[in-house]
Parts: C-alpha cells; sequence; structure tokens
C-alpha cells in the first residue's frame, strides 16, 4: 500500500512557516517537507525549499520554511521510518488539518498493523506561522 503525503493549505504563503516534528519512538524516522502548488499536482514548486528533520527518541527537531513570491500554496508532509535496512513510510493516524496551525499531527510505527488497537503515535508534527 502506497502512503501518500499529507497536505497542509498554507494562505500565506510569503509568511515564514516554523516546523517542528517530535519522535516519541525508539524507532529511527525521517520527517520530510516540501511545497506544492496542489495537492493533485505530484512535483515540487522549482523554488521550495526542502525541509528534512530526523529528532531522535523524545526530541524535538525545529526548522524554519520560507517560499518567496507565491501568495499561497500546500505544504506536503512525509513521515519516513527506517527498520529491517530500509525505509517506510509511516502512516498518519487519523484525520489531517487542512489547513494552519497544525498541532500534533500524528504518523504511527510502519510495522504495527493497521488495525492493530495498540497502535500510537511515533511521531507528531506541528506546523504554524513564526509569530
Amino acid at each position: 500500500m502506497l502512503i501518500e503525503p499529507v497536505h497542509i493549505f498554507v494562505p500565506k504563503g510569503r509568511s515564514a512557516l516554523r516546523i517542528s516534528s517530535r519522535n516519541r519512538s525508539s524507532a529511527t524516522f525521517l520527517v520530510r517537507c516540501w511545497a506544492k502548488l496542489a495537492p493533485t499536482k505530484t512535483a515540487k514548486i522549482w523554488s521550495s525549499p526542502s525541509v528534512e528533520q530526523r529528532p531522535n527518541r523524545g526530541e524535538t527537531a525545529v526548522d524554519s520554511f520560507a517560499l518567496d513570491g507565491i501568495d499561497s500554496y500546500w505544504l506536503a508532509i512525509l513521515v519516513f521510518q527506517y527498520s529491517d535496512d530500509h525505509w517506510t513510510r509511516a502512516p498518519v493516524l487519523g484525520e489531517a488539518t487542512e489547513t494552519i496551525p497544525v498541532r500534533g499531527l500524528a504518523f504511527a510505527d510502519s510495522r504495527v498493523a493497521l488495525d492493530d488497537p495498540a497502535r500510537e503515535a511515533a511521531v507528531l508534527v506541528d506546523v504554524d506561522y513564526f509569530q
């Protein structure tokens, strides 16, 4: 099963974002973010930076994300988990908020079955404007 990115609408595209991710698991995770013009498009905006975070267990990684010249865009977020010598996409838990601010966007351990009632958040992602 292919896990698609989560898309968050950024209506104030010229404002800097604060992206943070917290690892609540002992596993290794990679959080990747980039800008797109629409969730249905596969390509990123050519001038878009990419943010990659690898928070350690119990730590929070924080980065800024700024895009010049575009009034609004979609922020795509994918979380990967490293296990058994390869990377897999971690699924989002529940429904994702579709606009800024985003608090506690939860991604699960990719090794736990989707229907397992014990499944809980392994990585939490927050996205908001810098104040």
